[in-house]
């Protein structure tokens, strides 16, 4: 519990800060990552939210149809990590408001977490939901002495846009008023 939990603040606090160099030494040199992205049939700049940059990184296979393309948007070094990681958009994530789960691969000393929550994607100001899996094993001794309990495997990020652009262009539905029951 206590590495997962201090994986997950260091990760999302370093991600938030801007550079996202500092995550270098979180990735294993062969990690992969991919991002898909979820959006409207059309995305566009609703809500304030540019899906631009997160279209640019997606390779999500129901979208994208060329298996060239698809191939090219996983990143398979870490140094192309880093590099796809930076060029999306600043963002401010709430640790303590995450969903997580824990998946044990038997006999191994490799896990994944699964993370659902929302961040605020900085240049809009709007809320933006995801869903992220890593996969990570054991940090080596000079990697966890910097602070990384584990090291990352396999990141896949989605961003879901489509909840943004409801939540920002539709009102909410009203609240049911409660009437008491009769007694018999």
């Amino acid at each position: 519990d206590g590495a997962v939990l201090g994986f997950i603040n260091k990760y999302f606090t370093d991600y938030d800060q801007g550079s996202r160099e500092k995550l270098w030494e979180a990735y294993t040199e062969e990690a992969c990552f991919s991002l898909s992205l979820v959006a409207s049939e059309e995305p566009k700049k609703a809500g304030g939210v540019d899906p631009a940059p997160y279209l640019a990184a997606s390779r999500n296979m129901l979208c994208v149809q060329d298996s060239d393309q698809r191939f090219a948007q996983l990143k398979t070094q870490r140094s192309a990590i880093i590099q796809s990681l930076s060029s999306l958009p600043r963002s401010a994530h709430a640790p303590d408001k995450f969903k997580v789960d824990v998946a044990l691969v038997h006999g191994t000393q490799i896990f994944s977490i699964n993370i659902c929550g929302v961040f605020v994607d900085v240049p809009s100001g709007q809320s933006v939901a995801f869903h992220r899996v890593f996969t990570l094993s054991p940090a080596p001794p000079v990697i966890a002495a910097q602070g990384w309990p584990v090291v990352i495997r396999n990141d896949q990020l989605t961003i879901n846009l489509a909840i943004v652009l409801e939540q920002n262009n539709v009102a909410s539905p009203p609240v049911p008023q409660m009437s008491p029951l009769p007694l018999p």
